[in-house]
């Protein structure tokens, strides 16, 4: 029943992934295509992400080096600040970069808007974290605020609708 993965097809899905954030359903679709005659599951695109060197952030994956160490230190404060914010300010940003890698960034303003880019979008001046804000994960974990059956019925909806057909 396991799909082999082809080294054309993972590094399909890691070019992807380098790119900017990508679902589970996105990535699925991806290998669809490379593999018209099979059925694709989200564990076979799961297990495509992980061989390309992918990391899930949220409900998002992403490529987790590029090999040029200043931007993968860029994209390592990227992912540490959205685990713990839905946004920031590209200065936010920068100066936690600077913070954590003890030197002025020397990637040009238009590279550091292009990796942001592979994870936000820019509204009101601030870089929202594409995929489930903090708020939606901790619902359906049932946990914070004062969910109680609410947050019961949340995780039932979220599992019904991923639990579809394949």
């Amino acid at each position: 029943d396991t799909l082999k993965l082809t080294n054309n097809a993972v590094n399909r899905v890691k070019e992807r992934i380098g790119k900017a954030v990508a679902s589970v359903t996105e990535i699925r679709k991806l290998l669809q295509t490379l593999y018209p005659q099979d059925i694709v599951t989200d564990a076979n695109a799961v297990e495509a992400m992980k061989q390309a060197g992918g990391m899930k952030i949220r409900d998002k994956w992403i490529l987790t080096s590029t090999g040029h160490k200043e931007i993968d230190t860029y994209r390592s404060v990227l992912l540490a600040i959205y685990r713990m914010k839905d946004s920031a300010t590209k200065k936010e940003i920068t100066d936690e970069f600077e913070r954590v890698s003890g030197k002025k960034c020397t990637l040009t303003d238009h590279a550091i808007r292009r990796l942001i880019k592979e994870f936000a979008d820019l509204k009101s001046g601030r870089w929202v974290f594409r995929g489930e804000t903090l708020e939606e994960l901790r619902e359906q974990a049932g946990v914070g605020g004062e969910g109680g059956a609410a947050a019961g019925i949340d995780d039932d909806i979220v599992m019904g609708d991923s639990g579809g057909m394949h």
